[in-house]
């Protein structure tokens, strides 16, 4: 265990769990940070778009706990080893493969209506029309066609030999609602605007979880109640309500004051909260924080020419004293990240370049880019161009704001002028980011160990009106050898020979710096002495996949 590592057990152990526990609750209040785009789950996916889908909706299959393989709607995972997957020879002479599943008997949609291969072979379809522009997985790019064999048992053929192949985080959803809004548009491109995720989420046809959601406010709240029709183990709360507070300070007020029972770990308090809370109520409440293996970073948007010149990229990284940000927020509980992969990942190796706090060397990258000192102190280039910049992040988040505040100051230490436009969450991730309209955005990305970064760093990935401003390379970051890095790591399925792969990635991730990544972040579970099942150690995962195991003793 890292020393960070054990610094943070030593923290969740000795606040312990204190207080007399309460009568079980009917209904269990959830507290959030942050509102999703959408509750489609073929559009741009999130943190808290998953936190709300998990309760009521489950995908085809993807990790557990302990961030293995895992089936979810199957009954077996399919393997190389099991004769569920196999390897194939494609017409043009590439590999491919041939991946067979099998859903689990029994399953049926909240209205009662049964789940079926032709549901899966549907939500499939849709990620493969261009027209309609989903937010999908790169991976599902590669799903070139599925074969039924039965309602229960399909084939998916891929068109490249994955290491990923049975962990393809593909949701299912329901023909029989989504097809015919589908089938009466006389454009498939207003398909997501018109779905029943957005026009009538309450429909129990969506839903196939341990729950179904019964009504849902854009932005403000979501109902859930037991699923009837759930094959798994039931849900032992009735009742579910999760009410989307977007100011931090405002999200721990009415838990403080009883309007919510719980603040969601991943989506929920800051870990300076986490810390301010701890030392006035310990005995009053479960602590725990715990570290992640998400990343707090600086997305650039490297179609800015100010920015396109790596050497300016690495000046600002240079500039910014990350240890003082996390020993100061912190109480230097988060490591500093050098690159996407942290320590406690699977596959993580250091890289060869690391930044330290250095402002003179910042300056000096800049001359070199050819931005010098104007009369005000702000740099200029040849052109007369000011090396001003804007950082958005999400509004309301208060250990943002203040880092955003740091960043500011440090960067106008070297001549560096910026500008802080912030927005609600659901414009940054909805539009701002998708759409290129920023210069620098701070945010975080969710990881799970092993994983390869085609979402964030493969060109393929890059939002562009071709493929409806799906993917998340955001910084619109192209560089041919990553990708071709990438599609090696993806053909590699030996754990032992992807390791120098991942560290070719990571070495020319942190040379270019298509984002800045500044620390990796914690999850902070404050929980009432009442509510039992929350496993508040490291885990991979939103923890409203396991939401039926929680419960009020």
């Amino acid at each position: 265990m890292t020393r960070v590592g054990a610094a943070l057990a030593v923290l969740a152990a000795a606040a312990g769990w204190t207080g007399a526990a309460e009568a079980a609750h009917d209904e269990l209040a959830i507290g959030l940070r942050q509102a999703p785009t959408s509750l489609n789950p073929l559009q741009t996916p999130s943190a808290a778009r998953d936190y709300l889908l998990w309760p009521a909706l489950r995908a085809l299959a993807g990790l557990d706990k302990t961030g293995r393989p895992t089936c979810l709607l199957c009954e077996t995972l399919p393997t190389i080893e099991n004769g569920g997957a196999r390897i194939v020879t494609l017409p043009d002479g590439r590999r491919g493969m041939d991946v067979t599943f099998t859903l689990l008997p029994d399953l049926r949609w909240g209205d009662g209506e049964p789940v079926t291969s032709r549901d899966v072979a549907f939500s499939w379809r849709l990620t493969r029309d261009p027209r309609i522009g989903v937010g999908n997985d790169e991976a599902l790019r590669h799903i070139t066609d599925i074969t039924l064999a039965d309602d229960r048992t399909f084939t998916l053929h891929l068109d490249r030999a994955d290491y990923t192949y049975n962990r393809i985080m593909l949701w299912v959803i329901p023909e029989h609602i989504e097809g015919p809004i589908l089938a009466k548009l006389a454009q498939p491109g207003d398909y997501l605007q018109r779905s029943a995720y957005v026009t009538d989420p309450g429909n129990p046809g969506l839903w196939l979880g341990p729950y179904r959601l019964v009504s849902y406010e854009s932005g403000r709240s979501a109902r859930y109640e037991r699923n009837p029709n759930w094959p798994g183990p039931p849900a032992h709360i009735p009742h579910i309500r999760i009410d989307i507070i977007e100011n931090t300070a405002a999200l721990e007020a009415a838990f403080l004051t009883g309007s919510i029972d719980y603040i969601a770990g991943e989506m929920g308090l800051t870990v300076d909260q986490g810390l301010e809370l701890r030392a006035r109520r310990a005995y009053s409440y479960g602590f725990a924080i715990q570290g992640s293996l998400a990343y707090e970073h600086i997305d650039l948007n490297l179609g800015n020419p100010l920015l396109a010149d790596r050497r300016v990229r690495q000046a600002l990284l240079l500039a910014i004293d990350r240890q003082a940000i996390t020993r100061n927020l912190f109480d230097g509980l988060l490591p500093v990240a050098d690159s996407f992969i942290g320590p406690t990942n699977t596959v993580y190796v250091p890289g060869k370049r690391k930044y330290a706090y250095d402002p003179e060397a910042a300056a000096h990258l800049l001359d070199e880019a050819g931005f010098r000192p104007g009369p005000d102190g702000i740099r200029v280039d040849d052109q007369g161009h000011r090396l001003a910049l804007s950082l958005t992040t999400t509004a309301g988040n208060r250990v943002r704001e203040l880092i955003e505040l740091e960043l500011q100051a440090k960067w106008q230490a070297v001549g560096v002028a910026v500008t802080i436009a912030n927005v609600p969450p659901a414009v940054l991730f909805g539009d701002t980011l998708r759409h290129g309209k920023f210069d620098m955005a701070l945010f975080g990305w969710n990881a799970s160990p092993d994983t390869p970064p085609t979402y964030t760093l493969l060109s393929d990935s890059i939002p562009a009106a071709a493929n409806g401003f799906v993917g998340g390379n955001f910084p619109h970051f192209s560089d041919a050898e990553t990708d071709r890095l990438i599609r090696s790591l993806l053909n590699e399925f030996d754990p032992e020979k992807r390791k120098p792969i991942w560290s070719q990635i990571i070495d020319i991730y942190s040379e270019q710096l298509p984002e800045l990544p500044l620390y990796f972040g914690s999850t902070v579970f404050v929980i009432p002495t009442w509510l039992k099942g929350i496993d508040p150690a490291d885990r991979v995962g939103i923890s409203t996949q396991w939401i039926e195991e929680w419960r009020t003793d």
